[in-house]
């Protein structure tokens, strides 16, 4: 390995902190992402069973 000076170093060690900051977001916004597709299609079922209910009622 290449021996680098205590500057390059710190430089290094700066820039995968802001890489850890930057994924850390990007992970929340896709969890949050995700959750708000599962409660989509959560009322997405929850209008079919409904919608179906009222096909066999009106039968």
């Amino acid at each position: 390995m290449n021996d680098l000076s205590l500057q390059e170093l710190e430089e290094v060690l700066g820039d995968l902190e802001t890489l850890k900051t930057d994924l850390g977001a990007i992970s929340r916004c896709l969890m949050g992402e995700i959750r708000k597709k599962i409660r989509e299609e959560g009322k997405m079922k929850a209008i079919k069973k409904i919608n179906f209910k009222r096909k066999e009622v009106n039968q």
